[in-house]
Formats: structure tokens, C-alpha cells, sequence
């Protein structure tokens, strides 16, 4: 979902447009007309009717591309680990391989650059339960995207290439407009702990009543980070608060109703005080 509305923010703020390099690769390009050129279903095609049209191919491919870099990036910077996270199951559980199409990069080059962009708000170097693990995926779905690469299609190599050789510039740009809402490592050790605890002793992860002041509302960012957290460094403990005869994926269902249930009560604090 955050990713379907960082496509949304993308559209209302033409995040997008500026990002777009404006020259393709040019070998792999110049290698792509060859190609096509020796191809037997194009004789008869001038070579700048050859041209243009391999030129709108790898554009169109191009700017769906962007898109999707886009929206990980404003969903990785907005949800921290929980999108990567929720992103890994997501496509654990999508019957596709790893493997580009015309509107999608590669699964594993996604993964590396979400990655990346945890690396870079802290979440390596923050001691968190899963901070080796975030450490130690980095160079393995670093290598199943270069593996993937080496056999892609030329039209899809000269938009990956093209992506290349621009990726740092439109890391750049996109984190200087995700900064004013990144959720960085240390914000996460201040929000989440707290929250985790609570959830795995089963409890709703809601800052406690005071008498005398305003309780004030979990940020739901922080609970699905929590939720994520206990589901993968500590649902064990948390599965055997409920009855153990149960299959893990129904097991699963407490913790998402507990995660949304606080995220409800929260709101409703939230609107109360508002």
C-alpha cells in the first residue's frame, strides 16, 4: 500500500519527471540497433525508423522504471525496515522469478537498492535485532541482481545500463526530497523498542494512560515496525501466547490484528485531541 501511494505522490508532485536521464546508454543502445538491424523481422525499415522505434521501446520501459525506484525509495524512507521487510514477503509469497518485465525492475536489484537506502538512514550501524541480517542480505541480493543482469534481454539491458550509469544522482535527488519524513535508524531506536516489548507480551503497543495528562498517540509507522521487528527476530515467544496447535500462518493473524488494533486506538486518540 505504501508503495501504491508513493505512485500517487509521484503523480501530484512530478517527483518522477526531473529523474528521467535524458540520453540513453549509448552502447548498449548502439548494440541494441545492431541487433535489430540483422533481425529478419525488420528488413525493409529504414535505419531511423529502426531507430525511433527501439528509442520508444527502451523510453517507455525507462520511465516505468523510474517510477517503481521512485516509489520504493519515498515507501523505504517513509516506513523504514518495515517496508523492506513487507517487501520480502510480499515476494516470497508472489508466484513470479526473479526477473525484470516492461514496468518492473528485477525483484533482487529492488531489494539491493532498498537496501542501500537503509544503509544509508543508519539501520547497519544501529545495533537493532536485525541490523546484521539487513548488513548481511546486501551482498546477496547485490549478486543475484548482477547474475540476473548478464542474460538480460538488450532493450531491458540498455534501460538497466542507462539506470546505472545515473542511480547515484537519483539516489541523491530523491533523498533530499524524502528528508523532511525519513524515518532514520535513531528515530526507530527511540519509537520501537518500547512497542516490540509490548507486542510480544501480547499487549496493545499504546502509550499508557496518565492520570491528569493527554495520552498521546503511537505514531503507526512506529507499530509496524514493531510488528515487524517481533515477527522476525522474536515471534517464537509470541506464537506460544496463543494455542500452540495452530498453523503459523493463522498464528500470524493475532500479531496483524494486534498491530492495527493499536493503530485504530491510536487514531482515535490521535482525532480525540485534534
Amino acid at each position: 500500500m505504501s508503495h501504491e501511494f508513493a505512485h500517487l505522490i509521484d503523480e501530484l508532485k512530478s517527483v518522477r519527471a526531473p529523474l528521467i536521464p535524458a540520453e540513453l546508454d549509448k552502447k548498449s543502445f548502439d548494440d541494441l540497433i545492431t541487433e535489430q538491424a540483422a533481425a529478419a523481422t525488420t528488413k525493409g525499415i529504414t535505419g531511423d525508423q529502426l531507430e525511433n522505434s527501439c528509442y520508444q521501446e527502451c523510453s517507455a520501459i525507462l520511465r516505468y522504471w523510474i517510477g517503481e525506484i521512485v516509489a520504493d525509495v519515498l515507501a523505504i524512507h517513509t516506513l523504514g525496515p518495515a517496508y523492506f521487510f513487507s517487501f520480502l514477503q510480499f515476494f516470497a509469497n508472489k508466484p513470479i522469478g526473479d526477473l525484470p518485465d516492461s514496468e518492473h525492475p528485477v525483484p533482487s536489484y529492488r531489494a539491493n537498492l532498498l537496501l542501500g537506502e537503509l544503509k544509508e538512514l543508519g539501520y547497519f550501524a544501529a545495533d537493532l535485532p536485525f541490523s546484521k541480517r539487513l548488513a548481511a542480505l546486501r551482498p546477496v541480493a547485490a549478486a543475484s541482481a548482477t547474475k540476473v543482469a548478464s542474460s538480460y534481454p538488450s532493450h531491458i539491458n540498455v534501460v538497466h545500463r542507462t539506470i546505472e550509469s545515473n542511480r547515484v544522482k537519483i539516489l541523491k535527488e530523491l533523498r533530499r526530497f524524502c528528508e523532511p519524513f525519513s524515518y532514520w535508524a535513531k528515530r526507530y531506536k527511540a519509537d520501537v523498542g518500547e512497542l516490540a516489548r509490548r507486542l510480544q507480551d501480547g499487549l496493545l503497543p499504546m502509550n499508557p494512560y496518565q492520570k491528569g495528562a493527554n495520552p498521546l498517540p503511537v505514531s503507526p509507522i512506529a507499530v509496524l515496525n514493531a510488528g515487524w521487528q517481533l515477527h522476525e527476530t522474536a515471534i517464537d515467544p509470541f506464537l506460544s501466547l496463543f494455542d500452540p496447535s495452530l498453523e503459523r500462518p493463522d498464528k500470524l493473524q493475532n500479531l496483524n490484528r494486534l498491530v492495527f488494533k493499536s493503530m485504530e486506538a491510536n487514531e482515535l486518540v490521535r482525532r480525540y485531541f485534534e
